[in-house]
């Protein structure tokens, strides 16, 4: 098959995987697309049920893993909560991002009334969010259409992601953070298996230019690979990193393996979110020796597809 053959073949088979026929077609047929959707992205067939990289153990994860634990901490509301059991009151108060309004329906926030410059997102998605600020509003109009939009879409079906459907579907607005430049603050992402950080992506200009460069926390050196975006600069050494290592540890322990999202913002500490499923388990890496490398870290109890369950 040459190239031109191969690139169409490979678009028309992700086009099938991801859409809504197949969700209500025989479950093993729908898991072979799936496989088919996998290689697509990742460049390899893989192996769900003795999953050896980090993306196969990810998507392992995804088809048998029934924890409720992970539905509470990708709840983007529900998290917080999560966030004081863990670390306590004082802590989790420190860290958490200031909550200015939670509704079921967009329509009970009023955003003109809302200070500042802040981010609607919704609790049940990924990458469902906007940015409102002084110098670029948005319209409540726009963003209650927006919200429905988030709202009527179940990302839990969308990307074959369980916990995500348990969640009851809301609109959250939290403080934008700014750093000390004005901008938009790097995103220190801390990929824990049970107690133990595999790697730690710090992720640049999201809405821009997006860079992701991955670093050994513990030696604070780059790793050289790529995964999903262009590899980025070497980011300045938070000066609370070890703190952050160790909120990141104790907020993925309970779940054996979670990213942890932080933020280091003059020299302040904040929480971002919780991932069990990153890249949704099909997240390529450039050299693809390292799928693997990280995939080794990620622990399981024994083989076999029952091992996720609790």
């Amino acid at each position: 098959m040459n190239g031109k053959k191969e690139k169409y073949a490979r678009k028309i088979i992700m086009k099938i995987s991801r859409s809504k026929w197949i969700r209500t077609v025989d479950p093993y047929l729908a898991h072979w697309f799936n496989k088919m959707y996998f290689y697509c992205r990742v460049g390899y067939w893989p192996s769900f049920v003795r999953p050896n990289t980090f993306n196969e153990k990810i998507s392992a994860m995804k088809i048998y893993k029934r924890d409720r634990l992970l539905a509470k901490v990708a709840d983007k509301v529900e998290v917080r909560g999560y966030v004081r059991e863990i670390l306590g009151d004082e802590k989790a108060e420190e860290i958490l991002i200031p909550l200015l309004a939670v509704a079921g329906s967009p329509e009970e926030i009023d955003f003109h009334s809302i200070p500042g410059d802040y981010i609607v997102k919704a609790n049940h998605g990924s990458g469902t969010n906007i940015v409102c600020t002084s110098d670029a509003p948005v319209s409540s109009e726009i963003l209650i259409d927006i919200c429905w939009s988030w709202l009527r879409t179940d990302y839990g079906i969308e990307k074959r992601e369980w916990c995500y459907q348990a969640i009851e579907r809301r609109i959250l607005v939290e403080k934008l953070l700014r750093d000390e430049c004005g901008a938009i603050p790097a995103d220190y992402k801390f990929h824990f298996s049970n107690g133990h950080c595999i790697f730690l992506q710090v992720d640049f200009d999201r809405s821009i230019d997006h860079k992701r460069t991955i670093i050994d926390p513990y030696k604070w050196e780059k790793i050289p690979v790529e995964f999903e975006y262009p590899m980025g600069p070497m980011p300045k050494k938070p000066k609370r990193l070890l703190e952050m290592l160790s909120i990141a540890r104790k907020l993925a322990e309970p779940l054996g393996y979670a990213r942890v999202d932080l933020y280091s913002v003059e020299n302040h500490i904040y929480f971002g979110e919780i991932t069990n499923y990153p890249g949704s388990g099909m997240g390529p890496f450039y050299p693809r020796e390292y799928d693997r490398k990280f995939g080794e870290k990620i622990e399981i109890n024994n083989k076999g597809k029952n091992y996720f369950l609790k």
